[in-house]
């Protein structure tokens, strides 16, 4: 005869008369700071908190609570080597690269257009008017050796671009450090004098 085994498990039984408790997830994040949450703001893909939830294919930037382009299909600050569209700026149709041969950038600069105060540019990047051109976009820095770790870096600078800023984190973008100009107006007011515009294009100075 086949012997059976059964298995007796000994019931949990609630001591006294207190329900069981339930926990709410918001409540938490209002109460506890280090819950990573908070009940007014959502966190979207990046560390910043943003209210309401960023979209698909945006992250809320850290440094100034913004939904803006995550960025995962751009290169902005990276070499490049065809105007234009070029795949080393990545898959993101607005994706453009500033080229040394057409455009006067040495290696090659991935930007980003067009921007606007409306229109952000992607995580790490700014939107100003520079050079005398139209809005893009340019990688943020704190420092010039933000902007000198890339290939032909010496030729680039880590430029406070008021009043030609337009929208993003940061007031301080890579730039090349010969900003070219036609007017004292294309020019920023940490290098507010435009020389040699009257024989064409001139430098910031």
């Amino acid at each position: 005869m086949r012997s059976i085994t059964v298995l007796v498990l000994p019931a949990l039984f609630a001591c006294g008369s207190s329900s069981p408790t339930t926990t709410n997830p918001g409540a938490d994040a209002a109460t506890n700071p280090d819950s990573g949450a908070d009940a007014s703001s959502v966190d979207s893909g990046g560390t910043g908190k943003c209210s309401p939830a960023c979209a698909i294919g945006e992250a809320c930037d850290p440094n100034d609570n913004k939904c803006k382009p995550d960025g995962t299909g751009t290169h902005i600050g990276d070499p490049c080597a065809t105007s234009g569209a070029d795949p080393k700026c990545g898959s993101d149709p607005k994706a453009t690269c500033n080229d040394q041969t057409q455009d006067g950038f040495a290696g090659g600069y991935c930007s980003y257009e067009p921007c606007s105060a409306v229109q952000l540019c992607p995580l790490g990047a700014s939107c100003a008017h520079l050079g005398g051109e139209a809005d893009a976009c340019w990688k943020n820095c704190n420092t010039n050796a933000d902007c000198q770790t890339r290939v032909n870096g010496m030729s680039y600078e880590c430029v406070a671009v008021d009043p030609l800023y337009t929208s993003g984190a940061s007031h301080k973008v890579c730039y090349l450090k010969a900003f070219a100009c036609t007017m004292p107006a294309d020019c920023p007011a940490s290098k507010p004098m435009c020389n040699g515009a009257d024989a064409g294009m001139g430098l910031c100075k």
